[in-house]
């Protein structure tokens, strides 16, 4: 759920931050991956590598969704896939 930007955290910690305004080319479709970014001489922003200047002016934010779980139950079809096509060809061999 988005949040208002003012609740963000301000500590570098990367979050999805929400831009309306974000030019069309940078094709975010106004979402980018950023962080606050706080600076000894007072140049505090928002920031991210996806947009053009680096600096964004957010409205809204959210936190990173945790990474997807290791898919194994695509890898387990497959290894059974491969044990039945080896047991047909050793049945068909046995066969001759």
């Amino acid at each position: 759920m988005w949040k208002p930007i003012e609740s963000a955290p301000k500590d570098w910690t990367d979050v999805l931050l929400y831009v309306p305004d974000a030019d069309e080319d940078q094709g975010s479709k106004g979402v980018f991956k950023g962080w606050f970014s706080m600076e000894d001489g007072g140049f505090n922003c928002w920031m991210s590598y996806e947009a053009n200047s680096g600096q964004i002016y957010p409205t809204h934010w959210m936190p990173l969704p945790e990474p997807p779980k290791p898919v194994t139950k695509v890898l387990d079809v497959e290894a059974q896939e491969a044990s039945n096509f080896e047991t047909h060809f050793k049945e068909r061999d046995e066969t001759k």
